[in-house]
């Protein structure tokens, strides 16, 4: 059965968060909080949901958690805010409130991942669309770009390449987005269970996301608290959803207001 829109359902997500002494509000960041820009541009924080996430921030019985696939420090970037952790790389590097950062991977995968996009750079650089980024503990092979008639190829380079000199890491494929990543195997989930067992026991949590890599969060809290999903992933485990990350700035304006009273 569909979940029901939680802004339409209010009153019934309401009443489960009021008797909660704590509460933890987890919050992905593309398609969740995150605008996707124009063409090249870069993803942007409506003001609506920023303004929003400064209030809950500034709750003392509210523990605010930016998720991503990105660094810490290019998120912290897009979604500045005081007072939260940030988990970053699917959670392989987690920084708290206090700017204590651990790592989840070692300096040997940092430059097995570098010369990773070396060898990549040399042999997808003929080809047109391609994009990698790295991130230290993990590198992003963008084919956004590529034609479809070469994707097929550039795949199997990847893969090939992956097999050859990506001995130990990880490697999470996609039709148009290839990630390779430390050999730990860490998700969103898993950072979600790091930072309630760093706050105060009988929290409860609240979790927004609207892909793939948010399934393993919602799994996570499936015996507690609220999963809302953004747009139009699926998983079994949610309790509500939105359409999109204009109306994710309205429920959390709407959290502020329950909160704070």
């Amino acid at each position: 059965m569909e979940p029901p829109d939680l802004l339409q359902s209010w009153t019934a997500a309401a009443g489960r968060l009021r008797g909660a002494a704590r509460v933890a509000v987890f919050c992905d960041d593309d398609g969740t909080l995150l605008v996707a820009g124009q063409g090249s541009g870069e993803a942007s924080l409506p003001p609506e949901t920023a303004r929003n996430l400064k209030r809950l921030s500034a709750l003392r019985r509210v523990t605010l958690g930016i998720l991503s696939g990105r660094p810490v420090e290019e998120l912290r970037s897009l979604v500045p805010v005081d007072n939260a952790w940030y988990s970053g790389l699917y959670g392989h590097e987690i920084r708290n409130p206090q700017g204590l950062e651990r790592r989840w991977y070692t300096r040997k995968e940092a430059r097995r991942i570098a010369d990773l996009a070396e060898r990549l750079g040399r042999e997808l650089s003929p080809v047109a669309g391609v994009r990698l980024v790295g991130k230290g503990g993990a590198l992003v092979v963008d084919l956004g770009g590529v034609a479809d008639d070469r994707l097929r190829e550039v795949q199997e380079s990847v893969l090939r390449v992956w097999k050859t000199v990506g001995k130990g890491l990880r490697l999470w494929p996609g039709p148009r987005q290839m990630e390779l990543l430390a050999s730990e195997n860490r998700v969103k989930g898993t950072a979600v269970r790091f930072i309630l067992g760093k706050i105060k026991s009988g929290t409860f949590p609240v979790y927004f996301g609207n892909d793939d890599t948010d399934l393993e969060a919602f799994r996570a809290l499936r015996r507690s608290g609220l999963r809302i999903g953004v747009g139009g992933v699926v998983s079994p485990h949610l309790d509500f959803r939105l359409p999109d990350p204009a109306r994710v700035g309205v429920a959390l304006g709407r959290l502020a207001d329950l909160l704070e009273t």
